[in-house]
């Protein structure tokens, strides 16, 4: 398959939410930390730039922090693409690369938050469903990792 994105800029945090909670129950067993994630992607056809965000959080009860996280690049587009060819490439181009930043963070986070580093599991790239949402295309899965 064809490259289609080089990146410009990037990947840099946006967002960065955490909170370290207390929690009661203090179990040493591994904990499933669920994610919901999302993609953004903005497309400046002038330029042949693309601009795509990856968002984060967990939602899970019952572990001792809270995480939203966002890291952004920006990408050139090597040649005139389809809003399909957009979508693939943001997934399989760009969207690995911005989620290696993203479990780096959140890794470095809950280190330094004193509790276990938490690796964020690799999605399926290919997998991710490409969405039409009035902002504009949006990448989304639900994952879990474990603590």
């Amino acid at each position: 398959m064809e490259k289609l994105l080089t990146i410009i800029d990037g990947p840099r945090l946006t967002l960065c939410n955490f909170v370290r909670k207390q929690i009661k129950n203090k179990s040493k067993k591994r904990v499933a930390i669920h994610c919901n994630s999302y993609s953004k992607i903005g497309v400046d056809d002038r330029k042949g730039m693309l601009t795509i965000s990856w968002f984060i959080e967990s939602n899970s009860a019952g572990v001792p922090f809270k995480f939203q996280v966002e890291v952004e690049g920006l990408f050139k587009m090597k040649r005139k693409v389809t809003k399909k060819e957009i979508i693939e490439a943001a997934k399989m181009e760009a969207g690995s690369l911005l989620f290696v930043a993203l479990r780096d963070i959140v890794s470095d986070l809950t280190r330094k938050a004193q509790v276990h580093p938490l690796f964020l599991s690799y999605p399926d790239f290919a997998s991710l469903k490409g969405v039409e949402k009035e902002s504009g295309s949006v990448l989304t899965k639900k994952t879990k990792s474990l603590e």
